[in-house]
């Protein structure tokens, strides 16, 4: 007789017959990771076809008309997760963005001079006023990107800014919630799951930066938005940023008002008697969520303690991609503690910036590039300073003469970093007009000061075969619910 197929739990997820049975088992032990309720949804949807349904959350009438123009596609399916798988996320995001804010004092040793050579500074003086204190790098804003492979969370990058994209998902989360099958499911739960805002944590780490340094002005904290000049949207973005600004300040009870502003640089700011003013507001912290320098007038009163600034220009040299092949390079490093090496070894991937020398790959003594080219299929190469996926070369679909083309033109410009692929474990979510499959997932989660922030998730299919999952690349978004 032969042996009968493994199954999934009773309660399978939906369409279960049409998978293959040890993926079909593979997405079960993926929700049961992420809580017990992720599972409980699965079942619930397997019961109710209409929560199959695909549904357009920027139709919705409640949302702002900027928010209704979102360019991307959300799922229409929460991901619930519980404490324990919080906790997982959290140490993480902290530690490892904790670990990439310590590098320029722990393996330059706050050299100047090493630190303008290895990230192309020109400026060595200019490096040295930029490190010295304040320098904003122990409250600075980041994004790690995640990969859950089954084993443990990979960060594929750090995304360090106010402009890292993400939080707007905060803009859905009623319109999710209230989705008729979702809420049924809800309340047949008893559940009342909470979607932790980003916002919310950036504007309570900037009421408490101001109170810590002092740069309110008569008791009054006016927080300025810096956004590139062609992102009108932001214009309606005011109204809710200062809602909920005026309920931290209530929270906080470290200042009596504030309000928040919209701006661009470099006019929108200036500096009169050693205050910063958005036209006749005196301003005390800037939120930068621009590609735009900061300007001298606000650097200056930053430095003087007059305004908190987030992140100012530490954001380039952090939020650098090799940052991460430090991390890798030196994971047995005496430099950290057993404690941080176990989360570098936990959460970085192999990762080397291309160059012509030799290296270790797992112990072993290698030459980089022969090793490359030999190992093609499990590396991915990808630009120091890209976005959205952009110049992002997978080895498994990369022609080998083009691989090693590729490798050659890279070597040593400092400009290209090789990373060892990483895949994500199957999840099932919503897809089409009415249906469901498997997805791969990357989790964008944040890091602001040293707290979580909560996060989001980008999903992709996965039959669309392994590739860049990015939002701008045809993933949808999707909303994390902590249970």
């Amino acid at each position: 007789m032969e042996p009968e197929p493994a199954t999934a739990p009773a309660g399978a997820p939906p369409h279960g017959d049409e998978l293959a049975p040890e993926l079909l088992d593979e997405i079960w032990a993926t929700h049961e990771d992420l809580s017990p309720l992720s599972c409980r949804f699965l079942e619930y949807v397997h019961e109710q076809p209409a929560a199959m349904r695909a549904v357009d959350h920027r139709v919705a009438a409640s949302l702002p008309d900027w928010a209704r123009r979102y360019p991307y596609p959300l799922q229409p399916w929460p991901t619930f997760v519980d404490a324990r798988k919080v906790r997982q996320i959290e140490r993480a995001t902290v530690g490892l963005t904790e670990l990439v804010k310590s590098i320029p004092e722990r393996l330059f040793g706050g050299d100047a001079g090493r630190i303008s050579e290895f990230y192309g500074l020109q400026d060595e003086l200019l490096t040295t006023l930029l490190l010295s204190p304040p320098n904003a790098i122990a409250t600075s804003l980041a994004r790690c990107d995640f990969v859950d492979d089954g084993s443990d969370w990979k960060c594929l990058e750090l995304n360090f800014g106010a402009n890292i994209g993400g939080w707007q998902e905060r803009f859905f989360e009623q319109v999710c919630r209230s989705q008729p099958s979702t809420a049924a499911f809800l309340a047949r739960e008893g559940a009342r799951p909470r979607h932790r805002d980003p916002w919310r944590a950036v504007l309570s780490l900037v009421a408490r930066e101001a109170r810590r340094i002092g740069c309110a002005t008569a008791g009054r904290l006016n927080v300025a938005v810096v956004v590139n000049p062609d992102q009108a949207h932001f214009v309606g973005v005011v109204a809710a940023m200062n809602e909920l600004f005026q309920e931290v300040l209530r929270e906080s009870g470290a200042h009596r008002a504030g309000e928040v502003v919209i701006c661009t640089y470099p006019d929108g700011l200036a500096a009169r008697g050693g205050t910063l003013f958005h036209r006749d507001l005196p301003i005390g912290a800037v939120l930068e969520s621009t590609e735009v320098l900061t300007p001298r007038d606000v650097f200056r009163c930053f430095k003087a303690g007059k305004v908190a600034l987030f992140n100012g220009p530490v954001s380039g040299m952090l939020g650098d991609k090799r940052n991460l092949a430090l991390l890798s390079r030196h994971e047995e490093s005496d430099l950290f503690t057993a404690a941080e090496r176990s989360v570098i070894r936990s959460h970085v991937p192999w990762s080397r910036a291309v160059a012509d020398e030799r290296t270790t790959y797992r112990g072993e003594a290698v030459r980089l590039l022969d090793f490359a080219a030999a190992r093609r299929e499990s590396l991915v190469l990808k630009p120091v300073g890209g976005a959205q996926g952009r110049e992002v070369h997978l080895g498994r679909c990369t022609a080998p003469e083009t691989w090693r083309r590729l490798l050659a033109a890279a070597a040593g410009t400092g400009e290209m970093l090789l990373q060892e692929y990483v895949a994500s474990r199957p999840y099932l979510y919503q897809r089409g007009d009415q249906g469901c499959t498997p997805h791969q997932v990357i989790w964008g989660t944040f890091s602001f000061g040293a707290a979580y922030g909560g996060g989001f998730l980008r999903m992709l299919p996965l039959d669309r075969g392994p590739g860049v999952i990015n939002s701008a690349r045809g993933a949808t978004e999707g909303l994390i619910f902590e249970v």
